[in-house]
């Protein structure tokens, strides 16, 4: 099962077709904030570190990033956590609360806001829904 992570409506191909846009970055600097957040997701991760990371300014970074992957440096954080905690829930049974932690929330109430807003539904109707189709231990 895949998670469409929301995008802009444009009309371009779905979301699934199209591959990520840090996928593609090839500037070091920039290669090491994409690893290392992949890496770790459960990071307390703040532009200033990143930016640390990269060797470069906060404001640098942003306007690198942006440049290279078409979004915000949270948006992208946002998202890898959201792909993480999707995996995690249609392929584990794992509880939300470990979930929400092995992705960086400290309340599984703030990552259920933030995973219904990414994605349009609750982590719990992403787990029903995995198993109704096979796709999830049961």
């Amino acid at each position: 099962m895949h998670v469409v992570l929301r995008g802009d409506d444009s009309n371009g191909p779905p979301a699934a077709a199209v591959p990520p846009p840090w996928t593609a970055v090839v500037d070091p600097a920039l290669r090491a904030v994409v690893d290392a957040v992949i890496r770790e997701p459960h990071r307390p991760w703040t532009i200033a570190r990143l930016a640390r990371l990269a060797g470069v300014s906060r404001a640098t970074l942003v306007r690198r990033f942006s440049a290279a992957t078409g979004m915000g440096v949270a948006d992208f954080l946002t998202r890898i956590r959201m792909t993480v905690a999707a995996d995690l829930l249609t392929t584990t049974e794992r509880s939300l609360d470990d979930i929400a932690a092995r992705v960086g929330y400290r309340s599984p109430s703030a990552f259920g806001r933030a995973f219904r807003t990414t994605t349009g539904m609750t982590p719990a109707r992403l787990r029903r829904s995995a198993a109704e189709y096979g796709h999830w231990p049961t």
